[in-house]
């Protein structure tokens, strides 16, 4: 995946907390402070609302470019989110998978992203331990996910992307919702998907999520009558259209969100 779609797929606050080399510290009122290795206490603020972050301790800042250019973790973003269960410097051990109870996950999908809590019962609730590889120290998280063809999960919360698994080497993958249809959509990710069946109550086409529009030729789709492209309206998304409207003459651009949107922004700014 390249530096544009990192930018349009990933906020700031996504990027901090799954593709840098810091740690996360606490978070003050809307910002959220990360660590260098070393330090006792955060210097680097994250406002995910300005899409911005501020380092106190050399008196700079900048957007998820700037820091992208400063703070990635060399992980090869979009194909691996985790390397042998390590993610910057933290090991993921997944304790518990059960169905999605925990009422702030489900405020976040119902809430915030105005999903239908009737489609929730497609994500699983995911209870991990994180352990920072440099101190030792472990802290109990939860998120919510949906499991991809290769048996590991894109998962989702108010402050972090992630994709975590029960196999040592965890990968991003596609995921294949099979309804037995002649007809397809594909989404960019598992909460457009979501927004989708909210916003139509149709359930029985096949879907295809991507994960990641560094996939968007991964799935066979050459046996459908009709496949519909819901993609973001951004460089990525478009692109990823593009190459599929290529390949498939009966693929159909169903993009009608404004310019740097994606399905759900749309769907929470109408709602």
């Amino acid at each position: 995946m390249d530096l544009d779609q990192i930018i349009e797929e990933n906020d700031i606050l996504s990027f901090f907390m799954n593709f840098s080399n810091l740690h996360f510290d606490k978070k003050i009122g809307g910002e959220y402070y990360f660590k260098k290795e070393g330090q006792k206490t955060g210097s680097i603020s994250v406002n995910p609302v300005k899409k911005m972050y501020y380092d106190h301790s050399k008196g700079e800042g900048g957007n998820v470019r700037t820091a992208y250019k400063k703070f990635q973790n060399n992980i090869s973003i979009g194909e691996k989110f985790i390397e042998k269960d390590v993610v910057k410097g933290y090991k993921i051990e997944i304790k518990q998978i059960k169905k999605l109870e925990n009422k702030s996950l489900i405020n976040y999908f119902t809430i915030d992203r105005k999903i239908n809590k009737k489609y929730l019962n497609q994500l699983d609730e995911i209870h991990y331990t994180r352990t920072d590889l440099s101190t030792g120290k472990s802290i109990n998280l939860y998120t919510a996910g949906m499991k991809n063809d290769s048996g590991s999960y894109n998962t989702r919360n108010s402050f972090s992307k992630l994709i975590i698994g029960e196999k040592r080497n965890c990968s991003n993958e596609i995921t294949t919702i099979n309804n037995g249809s002649k007809y397809c959509n594909v989404f960019e990710g598992f909460v457009d998907y979501l927004t989708y069946l909210t916003h139509t109550n149709n359930t029985m086409y096949d879907c295809i999520v991507l994960n990641s529009t560094a996939l968007c030729e991964r799935p066979e789709l050459a046996n459908y009558e009709k496949i519909y492209l819901f993609l973001d309206n951004g460089t990525g998304g478009l692109t990823a259209t593009k190459k599929l409207k290529d390949k498939y003459e009966q693929a159909i651009n169903k993009i009608f969100y404004g310019t740097g949107e994606d399905y759900n922004s749309w769907w929470v700014k109408q709602n």
